[in-house]
């Protein structure tokens, strides 16, 4: 297997809602001195250590989410 091949075996998309939202993650990333990828991926390793999201929260999307 290939590095490329390795990279597409890891990789996960996030489409987020707008550019600007985008942008928000990618100044914090920049604050927390990270690339966006691996702010991502602390957010959600954080996340989930914490007990992962509450789907309650997520009001009517949260069948969709599970």
């Amino acid at each position: 297997m290939g590095k490329t091949d390795s990279i597409n075996d890891r990789r996960v998309d996030v489409y987020l809602g707008s550019v600007a939202e985008k942008r928000e993650w990618a100044d914090a990333a920049d604050e927390a001195d990270m690339s966006l990828s691996n702010f991502v991926e602390a957010c959600v390793k954080y996340a989930l250590a914490q007990g992962g999201p509450d789907f309650l929260d997520a009001g009517g999307a949260a069948g969709d989410i599970k």
